[in-house]
């Protein structure tokens, strides 16, 4: 007997969560680990504490402690967080995972190294948002602490994310995904139509949301903020990025 499916809108990372692992697992988070491990330590930082801002499962979390750092999660999203502390007790991980938002302090604790990738700060859609994400993390880093993350470009968006569509099956039912990218406004949205087996009346759906600037406007919040530009990075290497690039990551430091 078929089953009559309804479609049921739902907050970011609701049931995301329970299949982002899979939905992500073309993604090198170990390559990712030693490229910022790369760069950290060209900029004479040891291993010590460091901290995820937008942790989501924990992936480079439980990389980054393979490599000796004390690792240290934080999201807003509480579902991804119970899958980072469930990996984290499956494969017996010491990282420490909490609820927070990017732009509110969470901590007093002070950090030598805090990242946020995988364009998680294109999330943030406000300049503002902006500017007390990098006030929260001045706040939190040690004297000669980094703080490193990436960006997707509007290139980026226009190559592989205008009017893109991608389906999968996966263990727990199927998922499909819908991305456009608005030229005029630079939202990038990707609305997530996902599919349990065992909830087979239900087609749950959530729409994520990115502003996708230019280098231009990142590097002019950065000015009016308490962190200064080290360097920005084209991708997974040490050449300067550029609006050519897919991928920019940019190491910010503490003003003096």
């Amino acid at each position: 007997m078929s089953v009559t499916q309804k479609e049921k809108f739902v907050q970011p990372y609701t049931h995301l969560a329970e299949i982002y692992d899979d939905v992500m697992d073309h993604v090198d988070y170990e390559k990712w680990a030693h490229y910022i491990d790369k760069i950290a330590r060209s900029h004479n930082l040891e291993r010590s504490d460091m901290l995820d801002i937008s942790c989501g499962t924990g992936s480079l979390c439980f990389y980054l402690e393979q490599l000796g750092y004390n690792a240290f999660g934080s999201d807003s999203a509480v579902l991804m967080l119970r899958q980072a502390r469930r990996r984290a007790r499956q494969k017996e991980y010491c990282a420490h995972f909490w609820c927070a938002d990017m732009v509110r302090p969470s901590t007093r604790k002070r950090f030598n190294l805090i990242v946020s990738l995988y364009d998680s700060m294109n999330y943030l859609l406000h300049d503002e948002e902006w500017l007390s994400c990098f006030k929260v993390v001045a706040n939190s880093l040690s004297s000669t602490g980094l703080f490193i993350f990436d960006i997707s470009t509007i290139k980026n968006s226009l190559r592989y994310f205008n009017a893109f569509v991608h389906q999968e099956k996966i263990r727990q039912g199927k998922y499909k995904r819908h991305s456009y990218f608005d030229v005029n406004t630079k939202i990038q949205t990707n609305l997530f139509k996902i599919f349990f087996h065992r909830i087979p009346e239900l087609i749950f759906i959530e729409e994520h949301r990115q502003r996708i600037r230019t280098l231009k406007e990142i590097l002019k919040i950065i000015n009016q903020s308490p962190l200064d530009v080290l360097a920005y990075y084209d991708d997974f290497n040490f050449q300067k990025g550029s609006e050519d690039s897919d991928r920019i990551h940019f190491i910010l430091k503490k003003t003096e």
